[in-house]
């Protein structure tokens, strides 16, 4: 009775027993469930510890046997939900498990039909890396916004703006690409007037900010700008157009709120633009003529769907 009570004891052992911290994302109970659900041992195996500390931005993670030996330690970036961050915990100590004690079984795969006794396993060198976490690395996000521009000597006209950005998770830097049209905007002269607008594609770096608890973010951004330039007269006897080509320089924030649906986050942009040639408009044979404004202040709301559920945001407990 008391061997059979022994046996059970020791086949439900964890393989790998989590000690306790004072870590409280991912917690010590869900790293060992992730774990446990992981792989098992034969009965009879012996246990190691694993400890995870709080390191700031990371979680430090270390294996040990019981006498003390160091089988394995790593880093890991707090970038995801707590029960990812517990699932990517478990998995690296389940790989170094697997490379220290080949008789650890996963769970759900078949177990051979002829076991064999495992091949005498070498020292422990380094840990082996972590395979990826899905999300963990980069973040894309598709978005698209409409807003007021401003600029001085001209309506104010609406844009639409549509764009896409890669961006990695460590560091917060990426690259974002747009395309956006503008609104016809009039610019008066002494006998008619000249009307205007600019559709422009901008290419440039982003960096983000997180805020303290990464519910919200800012992104810097800085973008190169090559825009069509369509200009048409207005209330003249005969009215020309013209277009041409025009490059700029672009440089603004979006802010984040602490809001979003699944998926989907809204976005608050400011943007100054400046364009690099001087562009005059002229009545022939009055003479009369003005420069088109070189920079433009715009304001815009838009939403964006992105692969990474929200800004590495940490549940409550």
């Amino acid at each position: 009775m008391l061997a059979a009570l022994w046996t059970y004891l020791v086949a439900i052992e964890p393989v790998v027993q989590v000690l306790p911290s004072a870590l409280t994302c991912p917690t010590t109970a869900e790293v060992q469930a992730k774990l446990d659900a992981l792989m098992r041992a034969p009965q009879g195996g012996d246990d190691d510890v694993a400890l995870v500390e709080d390191g700031g931005d990371r979680l430090r993670l270390s294996l040990r046997r019981r006498d003390g030996t160091v089988l394995g330690t790593r880093e890991l970036e707090k970038k995801g939900t707590c029960p990812e961050l517990a699932s990517a915990l478990a998995l690296v100590i389940a790989l170094w498990e697997s490379d220290v004690h080949p008789e650890f079984l996963a769970l759900g795969t078949a177990s051979p039909a002829k076991p064999t006794p495992p091949a005498p396993s070498p020292a422990p060198t380094a840990p082996p890396p972590a395979a990826p976490v899905a999300g963990q690395a980069f973040e894309v996000g598709l978005g698209a916004g409409v807003g007021a521009g401003l600029t001085v000597g001209a309506d104010v006209a609406w844009r639409g703006a549509a764009d896409v950005t890669w961006l990695a998770l460590a560091p917060q830097v990426g690259v974002r690409l747009s395309l956006a049209a503008a609104g016809e905007r009039r610019l008066d002269l002494a006998s008619g007037a000249a009307r205007w607008r600019r559709t422009s594609v901008a290419l440039g770096p982003v960096y983000r900010w997180l805020a303290g608890d990464a519910t919200s973010a800012v992104d810097l951004h800085v973008q190169g700008l090559v825009a069509a330039l369509d200009v048409q007269g207005d209330g003249f006897v005969t009215n020309q157009s013209e277009r041409s080509l025009d490059l700029g320089a672009a440089a603004g924030a979006r802010f984040w709120p602490g809001w979003w649906l699944s998926r989907w986050r809204l976005w608050l942009d400011l943007s100054f633009e400046g364009w690099q040639h001087e562009q005059v408009v002229y009545t022939a044979p009055q003479g009369d003529q003005a420069s088109l404004p070189r920079v433009d202040v715009f304001l815009s709301l838009g939403m964006a769907y992105t692969s990474w559920p929200s800004f590495s945001r940490r549940e409550s407990l």
